[in-house]
């Protein structure tokens, strides 16, 4: 049964009145943690995205008889009473394809949490991959949503969606990503892989960067050619509404097994925000050896990577400038004396999410146990770990893979993330996902008074 859980009372409102002043405070003080959706006996829920105020996931195969409709479904946590909204559900039809979703349609299996929904942060949409029946075989579709919300298209689909008017789309390898009205993904088509997008149900696809274009490269030798993308590229507004930047990790051939993250904003050439070759931040001795797709905000980019010597961490970085480490493998874990082990899963799932200058990424500790940690208001801190849930539900069970968290999990003060765990007493599983706010210091009243004392006196000062 699908079960929402929303914040009440007058402490509620007050937990959000200084949550929402966090990005101005230096530090956290902690999270608190509300679970929002349950899905019992469901075989998968997916990670969740959350922008302005809703979130957004995607429920799968109900096998198991949970007796929860599999779909794509959003709701608003915060605003009590509130109705979930599905977005698409098996047995309503697939808008432009003259077939219905089912239940494998929202089935993400072993590639969870890739299966999440985005949401367009500017317009409210939500995008995502569904596989159904089209009239080139069964196969995976982007489907988007227009005009903010509401209206459903089947925006790329294999075999039969035109790319430039040219030649067809042949497969879709990764999920969508959705800003303004733009949806971006990873696919193939007759000339080889690239990053595609698309603005509106019907039009032809754009390929923004293709297998065989030049590749950027920062250093004193030829970039090369791409040869390859990961299966996530991220597309984001600039604060001002007049810039969009996609964000991707792609191979190259210019040295043997190069790679490197890129931005490419609007029509302008590729840049490179980071490749193999670079070393990492603050070394001399060890350089980048691997990537994982990116997530961006604005013109920042997250991401996960791996170094020659065997670090293994989450930095951020923009195109011509020096990337930051936001924790790695010499880090210490928040609250103990031992580094992180790692930051990727057994499935080899590393996303972090980015809004602004915050960072938030799963985290494993020296047993492999993960945990949701973020650098948030200008301090490293813990969200939620296995010992966190373990308070909460005593009597279910977790895995080192129990915590998923994906590329659009925070936004401003919310992290949103999910969590797997098995009932040994009902024998089934529970999926959860959980909403973290960020509760910062709250200056003492002695303190604002002397600093509106300061800020008077510099002001007469400044008249003399």
């Amino acid at each position: 049964m699908l079960e929402k859980w929303g914040i009440r009372g007058n402490a509620s409102a007050l937990l959000l009145g200084l949550a929402v002043t966090a990005e101005a405070a230096a530090g956290v003080v902690g999270w608190v943690r509300q679970e929002v959706v349950q899905a019992s006996g469901v075989s998968s829920l997916s990670a969740p995205a959350v922008a302005a105020g809703e979130l957004a996931y995607m429920l799968g195969d109900a096998r198991f008889g949970g007796g929860s409709t599999p779909g794509v479904y959003v709701q608003q946590p915060f605003v009590p009473g509130q109705p979930v909204r599905p977005v698409a559900r098996t047995g309503e039809a697939a808008p432009n394809l003259g077939t219905s979703f089912d239940d494998a349609s929202f089935s993400p299996g072993q590639t969870r949490p890739v299966v999440s929904p985005a949401i367009d942060r500017e317009l409210g949409g939500v995008s995502f991959l569904a596989t159904v029946n089209t009239p080139a075989g069964r196969s995976g579709v982007v489907f988007s949503e227009w005009s903010g919300r509401g209206t459903l298209g089947a925006v790329a689909v294999p075999g039969v969606t035109q790319v430039g008017g040219s030649n067809a789309l042949l497969t879709v390898a990764g999920v969508p990503s959705i800003a303004f009205g733009q949806t971006v993904f990873q696919g193939r088509d007759s000339v080889g892989e690239g990053v595609f997008s698309v603005n509106a149900a019907g039009l032809p696809l754009t390929k923004w960067v293709s297998t065989g274009d030049a590749a950027p490269t920062d250093l004193p030798i030829s970039g090369g050619s791409f040869t390859g993308f990961g299966a996530f590229p991220m597309v984001d507004w600039n604060e001002s509404k007049t810039q969009l930047t996609t964000a991707f990790q792609a191979s190259t051939n210019y040295l043997s097994g190069s790679s490197g993250i890129y931005v490419r904003t609007d029509l302008a050439a590729p840049k490179v925000v980071v490749e193999t070759p670079k070393f990492l931040p603050g070394q001399n001795s060890e350089r980048f050896a691997s990537f994982l797709s990116p997530a961006i905000d604005d013109d920042i980019v997250a991401f996960y990577a791996e170094g020659t010597l065997g670090t293994k961490g989450i930095y951020t970085g923009t195109a011509g400038a020096e990337v930051s480490l936001v924790a790695d493998t010499h880090t210490l874990i928040p609250g103990t004396s031992s580094v992180f082990s790692g930051f990727a899963d057994r499935r080899g799932f590393a996303y972090p999410s980015i809004n602004h200058e915050a960072v938030a990424f799963i985290g494993f500790d020296a047993n492999g146990a993960p945990g949701v940690y973020a650098n948030y208001a200008g301090a490293l801190s813990k969200v939620f770990d296995f010992s966190d849930f373990l308070a909460l539900f005593p009597n279910e069970q977790l895995d080192m893979d129990s915590i998923d968290l994906f590329r659009q999990g925070l936004s401003g003060n919310q992290i949103a993330f999910r969590v797997e765990s098995f009932d040994p007493v009902q024998q089934t599983i529970r999926d959860r996902v959980f909403l973290a706010v960020a509760v910062v210091p709250v200056p003492p009243t002695w303190l604002l008074g002397l600093t509106g004392l300061a800020v008077l006196l510099l002001s007469r000062r400044r008249l003399r």
